[in-house]
């Protein structure tokens, strides 16, 4: 064999190694690039469900803070009419209670008395008015379970406290089983009294007659009890709208920035206003 022959055929020798070489390679690298390409349309298909997870729930939950705001708006305006109410009617039960100590400390004066002073005094200590809540929004809420739907705890207990209170009306109850008989008893006699004065003040014997019956009822034992009685229980009724009011507070500030609404103050209690063992 010559030279030539050899070149030749070590080299078709080698051209052959190297290409089942080849071979032999494409077939070891096949099989990685389909587990890669199995491997990224797993993550894309995950990738697709794990977006559509995410977009319901923000969709669930911003239909869901829109239920909420608007529950809040509601409550907010009912609640902000019950605190408004609450003021006003403490403040007339807490007038009563000036105007009978007053009646109270002038009947125990040994002076002359000014009739128009007593006159003014009875009138207010015979003047009577309750609380009337403002509840359609809170029951509304209630009676569609959304009240689940309020995220912060201390606004549901608040609202829970206040309707709690609210139902536990014995300070009202027990102010109006001592006034009925009282203004049975009176209203009639003073009623004939009011009505029987000239109106222009023309008959000095009739205005005389009512003074003389003025001063007697202030030193009648018994109206003067009935007085006390009623400084004592407008004092309590007084005391529980106080409470009410503040525990209506939070609601009446849901969703604002309102000093009620400060994370980790806690809303104040409502005192249940039962009556106490003394007269203040």
């Amino acid at each position: 064999m010559s030279a030539r022959s050899r070149i030749h055929d070590s080299v078709a020798a080698e051209t052959a190694t190297s290409t089942r070489e080849q071979r032999a390679g494409t077939r070891s690298t096949r099989p990685r690039h389909d587990w890669e390409r199995l491997v990224l349309e797993i993550v894309v298909v995950v990738a697709g469900i794990l977006i559509a997870f995410a977009l319901d729930s923000w969709w669930d939950s911003r239909g869901e803070a829109a239920r909420e705001r608007a529950h809040l708006r509601a409550l907010r305006g009912d609640f902000v009419q019950n605190v408004e109410r609450l003021d006003q009617a403490a403040a007339r039960q807490e007038g009563i209670v000036r105007a009978s100590r007053q009646l109270l400390a002038l009947s125990r004066t040994d002076g002359p008395v000014a009739v128009d002073s007593v006159r003014s005094l009875v009138g207010r200590v015979l003047n009577s008015g309750r609380f009337g809540p403002v509840m359609g929004a809170y029951e509304a809420v209630v009676n569609t379970g959304g009240l689940a739907q309020i995220r912060d705890d201390s606004l549901r207990s608040a609202l829970a406290e206040f309707a709690s209170n609210l139902g536990v009306r014995y300070t009202e109850e027990y102010s109006n089983s001592l006034y009925f008989p009282f203004i049975r008893e009176y209203a009639g006699r003073l009623g004939f009294l009011w009505n029987d004065r000239p109106a222009d003040g023309s008959d000095p014997t009739s205005l005389q007659s009512e003074d003389r019956e003025f001063l007697e009822l202030l030193r009648d034992p018994r109206f003067q009890g009935q007085v006390a009685l009623r400084a004592y229980a407008e004092r309590d009724v007084a005391g529980y709208y106080r409470g009410l009011q503040r525990s209506g507070r939070a609601p009446a500030h849901a969703g604002t920035d309102g000093p009620e609404r400060v994370p980790g103050v806690r809303v104040a209690r409502c005192w249940t206003g039962r009556p106490t063992s003394r007269f203040g």
